[in-house]
């Protein structure tokens, strides 16, 4: 069964279940080679995006889905080119591991516009980064700082309430 790593709106548990319903387990992830910033625009909106960047390090999260998951996935990060991920570490012990899995990410190929930012999919991001930190046991915000430090090109205005 394929994976998808997330590491914007989908490391958030009721975003994904927002698309394809259902309980599922996200593991957390890091993949390497790539680097997420506030790349991706589409409808006057900017989005995160990553793109391949070696030396760079971007975390998030797997999970399984089925193939009519994914199409729908696919149909939902329409601005996005699905990739297979080569290289990889899962920080979860809890993770069924199979290196038979394949994962799968989206990566942004388009230039990014002066479209704003809307706080709502950052607070919808960082809901998801704080949820993994409560379920790895941190007693402070590990996921959530590394989430913070490794994405760039944050803009100095723009922003919508």
């Amino acid at each position: 069964m394929p994976l998808i790593f997330g590491y914007g709106s989908l490391i958030n548990k009721k975003s994904i279940s927002n698309s394809i319903p259902g309980e599922r387990e996200l593991y957390p992830t890091r993949i390497y080679g790539y680097k997420r910033g506030w790349y991706a625009s589409d409808n006057n909106v900017t989005w995160l995006g990553i793109k391949k960047r070696s030396g760079y390090t971007v975390n998030g999260v797997i999970f399984f889905v089925t193939d009519e998951e994914m199409s729908i996935l696919d149909k939902r990060e329409s601005i996005y080119k699905r990739l297979k991920v080569k290289s990889y570490s899962v920080l979860s012990d809890k993770y069924p591991f199979d290196k038979n899995n394949i994962i799968y990410t989206y990566i942004f190929e388009g230039k990014r516009n002066d479209s704003p930012i809307f706080s709502t999919y950052i607070n919808m991001c960082l809901e998801g980064t704080i949820e993994q930190d409560r379920i790895m046991g941190f007693g402070y915000p590990k996921f959530t700082r590394e989430f913070l430090e490794t994405t760039y090109s944050w803009p100095k205005n723009n922003w919508v309430p």
